[in-house]
């Protein structure tokens, strides 16, 4: 009995132990996930913090450029020129040249280009370029004067051919000093009864002395 009764002490403290240890364990596991899952809030709020401050950033700075960009095109469009009487023009791009060629059948190339004379005069330079010979092809010159708020046409030319694959052709015009032209061209070929044309744009030059 007295073996008996000693074996059973041994494994009630056994039980008793290993349950401490299940305890223990479960404890550990408890702490160690809580850690866990505080820490992945905390990264996760860092993150949240850290994406607010870069949204913040970010939209400062792009509100400041746009107001340094605002005020560089207020102060640029204000701003006159010695020898100017108006405000310089918007600067324009020929933005449609690209997908006009792509249209057409036999227009492969057009431009042109302004360029002082002297004080009182400018020169107007186009190109028409076509993919064969054709029946006619042709410039219109166009002179435009710049009032300060809008383009008007203060003069034109123009220049033809028969027969043939390009077209060059110089156009001088009277200019006021003072004043702001650009060159306005248009280009056009007609072969076998289709008409293309496109327009194209000049740089702008002030007139001055």
């Amino acid at each position: 009995m007295s073996l008996l009764l000693f074996i059973c002490r041994k494994v009630s403290k056994i039980i008793s132990n290993l349950e401490e240890l299940d305890t223990f364990v479960l404890t550990s596991r408890v702490k160690i996930w809580m850690f866990l899952i505080n820490r992945k809030k905390g990264d996760v709020m860092s993150k949240v913090r850290s994406s607010k401050r870069m949204a913040s950033t970010l939209a400062v700075s792009v509100l400041l450029s746009l107001s340094l960009a605002g005020g560089a095109y207020a102060d640029s469009a204000t701003d006159i020129a010695p020898g100017a009487l108006t405000t310089p023009p918007p600067v324009e791009m020929n933005l449609n040249s690209s997908f006009n060629l792509l249209a057409n059948k036999y227009l492969i190339n057009y431009y042109s280009t302004i360029s002082k004379v002297n004080s009182t005069q400018v020169s107007l330079n186009g190109f028409t370029g076509a993919g064969q010979a054709v029946d006619t092809i042709g410039i219109n010159f166009v002179l435009q004067r710049w009032t300060g708020s809008a383009w008007i046409d203060t003069g034109s030319a123009y220049e033809n051919g028969s027969n043939k694959t390009s077209l060059s052709g110089i156009k001088n015009f009277s200019v006021q000093t003072g004043y702001y032209y650009r060159g306005k061209t248009i280009h056009w070929i007609n072969e076998n009864g289709t008409y293309e044309e496109a327009t194209y744009y000049t740089n702008s030059i002030l007139a001055e002395q």
